[in-house]
């Protein structure tokens, strides 16, 4: 009895069978990968569409309108965008083939299409050559000159030619320098932080050492016996060592004036008295060139 009541009639299973074959045509299937990738979608697209309206295609412009119309589609993954495309390019086959059969109105239509493609590129390629010749104007307006001075060194760059405006790329080389000689110096406080704290630890370990000493306990230090501070000295040195030799390669010689030595700081000072005294030596020219005449004249 238990067993005819767990088990479906066979009335049942013939209603369900029915009904799962009325509701079988009304479902969705859904592919498991998107319909671009499917060789149902692909293999007719490129080997039947796109490779026949290339052979068909009766000129030269259309042949490439065709391959610049395909290129723009491809990334479409809309169904109801790429469908719309499709039936336009079997559309436009369906006009190839014609013509080629030799249809005198479908002729007709592709050559006038044709000569509107021509037109269309001709326009674009000048208006490409005028925004070429714009921006080609604009970067002579602002490119680069040479004001004939020179930018002081400093640390980070040795003296050279002042230019306005001055190139990113030097401006970029500069920035870097000086990130580069913070991160040494960060680097460096780093390195005497680590050894101030070693120290630290070596003294308090000697006091601990001491007391227990005192009462009789055992301790084992552990930064005794071994030399920790010197590495990390050395290797604070050589990173300021290296520090000092780039500004020292960077900044220009002291030189000899007057009877001491002036430092960068004074370069424009420097400067300033060499210009002085070349604007008075090239006024007493002029004044002998005057004279000179002037004698001349009355002889």
């Amino acid at each position: 009895m238990l067993e005819d009541v767990s088990l479906p009639s066979q009335k049942s299973l013939n209603f369900r069978n029915n009904l799962a074959h009325l509701v079988s045509s009304l479902r969705r299937v859904r592919p498991r990968v998107p319909f671009f990738r499917l060789a149902a979608h692909r293999i007719p697209t490129l080997w039947g569409l796109f490779r026949g309206l290339l052979r068909a295609a009766p000129t030269e412009h259309i042949y490439h309108r065709v391959r610049v119309l395909f290129e723009q589609n491809r990334h479409r993954t809309g169904t109801e965008r790429t469908i719309q495309e499709l039936r336009k390019g079997y559309k436009w086959l369906e006009t190839f083939k014609r013509a080629q059969a030799g249809d005198v109105k479908t002729q007709a239509v592709l050559q006038r299409y044709d000569r509107f493609l021509q037109f269309k590129a001709e326009k674009e390629h000048w208006t490409e050559l005028v925004l070429k010749e714009v921006e080609w104007q604009e970067h002579l307006k602002n490119r680069p000159i040479f004001t004939g001075g020179f930018v002081h060194p400093t640390a980070f760059h040795p003296p050279f030619p002042r230019m306005k405006p001055q190139p990113m790329a030097i401006s970029r080389i500069i920035a870097n320098r000086m990130k580069q000689r913070e991160r040494r110096f960060s680097k460096m406080e780093e390195l005497t932080r680590m050894r101030d704290m070693v120290r630290k630890e070596q003294h308090l370990e000697q006091e601990i050492m001491r007391e227990a000493r005192r009462t009789g306990e055992k301790f084992e230090p552990v930064f005794e016996g071994e030399d920790w501070s010197t590495p990390l000295t050395q290797a604070a040195n050589d990173i300021y060592a290296n520090v000092k030799a780039t500004a020292e390669r960077n900044l220009p010689l002291l030189r000899w004036v007057e009877g001491k030595y002036w430092s960068v700081e004074d370069a424009e000072w420097i400067g300033k008295e060499e210009r002085e005294a070349a604007k008075k030596a090239l006024l007493a020219i002029q004044e002998e060139n005057e004279r000179r005449r002037e004698s001349s004249v009355g002889d």
